[in-house]
């Protein structure tokens, strides 16, 4: 048998050194944020500022001041004068680091598996790639969007795998063990569903490794109490959600309805639309390691248990688990106790990612004098890989815009298109951002329904889409509410023919206007389409600007 390679960890280090730096340097040029990173950012400038969203339900000082993850909030508000005090500048700069440390663990994991340097380090920056999963989670790292406090624990995952791998290989695992749990438990206080999910998969794959013998029941039960005392305060929050006073009949059916909708549907039935999409990621990854364990006697494949119980593991706590929640949401009469069971499916990327570096190595060392050209086919598969995914979005953006300078407009594949046309939406939203910003009192209010615009002007909105995957999981009894806005305010932006009445914005303001917050609220706005847009009226005042109008024209409401 030919002796394993020397590792170089060195040129490994530093490539993916610059893949890290790449995808922070590609995240200054990307603004897609997704629905948690909004409130994340929004719940830290309301901290931040005591005086921001006077008339909000819930970032104003009348409000819950709601967040998902409190930690990461609070992290945000401590870190915002580094970045002038915006939220998204601090996102964009988190990428770079959060993409290095799951680098350097995956790599890490990945030695310990396949003992090849170069594997490693390739099959690490491929699994970088962002994959949806069911239940709206995502496993991969580099695009804005994943800078969260999901983004934070996926990073720490590879190293917690690896922690538990060893304690489950060395004479030092105990220690080793403990040390897993406490960081799982510690990563609660920013991501606790991922934290939930994670200590019952790594405690089952303990026991299932030692057998189920009565030390290890012992030292497992021992390991789940260290983790959940690392994280009470956040169990202590979520367990007064829960146990609440009871929400009305209408209030729980707004909670389920909310959970089923949309792509990111946490229940099933609805979560299984994102299987599809799912395996079109997995399958490149299953048949090189189907192909090889096939023949397991030839091809040597370490921890080969560990991996499979793992996988077990993420596939019950996904699917059994998150299926009785439902059952008990169902029978109670009230929301899934838990929610976030259904986000264990990303983790079986983990696995996946460990053998198919495992089946790489093994087809390298099978393909002696050939190796040439597995590196051409490895660099055509990361290239079909790497090029189409989100990761590399805002590199494809930038090359569709240069590609449009040498096409007139008539010529231009519809494609370029569709990406200017969204770049100028976003431009007009962040100019009408900037003039709310400056030109109105902190107490304005604006019919808009997009969260993102609250964030940018740091003013109040009537009801915004973000808010509601949130509510479901913290305020269940305030989404009724939230969803009876969201629908009128839709119907007033966007009327499904003609023009928007005044009178009804007039009359919905009114309404607004009795409840406890909306009256702090001072100016009205509203944020129209051009061809929801009246023509005239003396309620409205147009407020126009060479910056605005092809997508949104912005009145003031008298």
């Amino acid at each position: 048998m030919r002796p394993i390679p020397r590792s170089k960890h060195t040129p490994a280090v530093v490539v993916l050194l610059a893949v890290a730096a790449l995808y922070g340097g590609l995240a200054t040029t990307d603004s897609s944020l997704d629905d948690r990173q909004i409130t994340l950012a929004t719940a830290a400038l309301s901290a931040s500022d005591g005086g921001l969203f006077p008339a909000d339900p819930l970032f104003g000082p009348k409000g819950p001041v709601f967040s998902p993850s409190p930690a990461f909030a609070g992290a945000m508000r401590l870190m915002l004068p580094v970045t002038g005090g915006d939220p998204i500048r601090l996102l964009r700069l988190l990428v770079g680091p959060m993409v290095l440390l799951y680098l350097l663990g995956m790599y890490a994991l990945l030695l310990r598996q396949c003992r090849s340097w170069s594997v490693a380090a390739f099959v690490a920056i491929l699994s970088t790639v962002v994959i949806e999963a069911m239940g709206g989670t995502t496993w991969g790292l580099g695009t804005l969007a994943s800078a969260g406090p999901s983004g934070l624990a996926l990073a720490a995952t590879p190293w917690l795998v690896l922690g538990l791998l060893d304690a489950l290989n060395r004479p030092s695992g105990r220690w080793r063990l403990a040390a897993v749990f406490l960081g799982v438990g510690l990563l609660g206080h920013f991501d606790l569903s991922w934290a939930l999910n994670m200590a019952i998969i790594l405690s089952a794959t303990y026991l299932i490794q030692r057998r189920l013998v009565p030390m290890a029941w012992l030292a497992a039960a021992a390991c789940l109490v260290l983790a959940a005392a690392a994280a009470i305060p956040p169990l202590v929050q979520c367990a007064r959600t829960r146990l609440g006073p009871p929400a009305s009949q209408e209030a729980v059916q707004a909670v389920w309805r909310t959970l089923r909708e949309g792509d990111h549907a946490l229940l099933y039935p609805q979560a299984w639309r994102a299987l599809p999409d799912w395996l079109v990621w997995v399958l490149p990854l299953a048949i090189p390691m189907l192909v090889t364990l096939w023949q397991v006697d030839r091809f040597r494949a370490p921890f080969l248990g560990f991996w499979a119980t793992f996988a077990a593991s993420a596939v019950i706590v996904a699917t059994v688990l998150q299926v009785t929640s439902q059952c008990i949401g169902r029978v109670a009469h009230a929301p899934p106790p838990v929610l976030g069971f259904v986000r264990a499916s990303c983790l079986l990327m983990v696995p996946l990612y460990a053998l198919f570096a495992q089946a790489l190595t093994s087809l390298f060392r099978l393909t002696v004098g050939h190796h040439g050209l597995m590196r051409t086919a490895c660099a055509l598969a990361a290239a079909a890989w790497m090029i189409p995914s989100d990761n590399l979005a805002p590199a494809r953006h930038l090359a569709y815009t240069g590609a449009s300078v040498l096409l007139s407009e008539e010529h231009q594949p519809r494609r370029i298109r569709q990406l200017q046309e969204s770049a100028s939406r976003h431009a007009e939203l962040e100019a009408l951002a900037r003039w709310a910003a400056t030109n109105t009192p902190t107490d304005a209010v604006f019919l808009i329904d997009q969260s993102y615009f609250r964030v940018l002007s740091r003013r109040t909105i009537v009801a915004g889409d973000a808010d509601g995957d949130y509510l479901s999981c913290a305020r269940p009894e305030d989404l009724l509410d939230w969803r009876q806005r969201l629908t009128r305010q839709a119907h007033l932006l966007r009327p499904g023919a003609g023009k928007t009445d005044p009178a009804a914005i007039g009359q919905f303001i009114t309404d607004l206007s009795s409840r406890r917050s909306f009256a702090l609220g001072g100016a009205w706005y509203a944020v129209l389409s051009p061809l929801a847009a009246p023509e005239g009226g003396a309620m409205l005042t147009e407020v126009t600007s060479d910056q605005w109008g092809r997508f949104y024209r912005l009145y003031q409401i008298k």
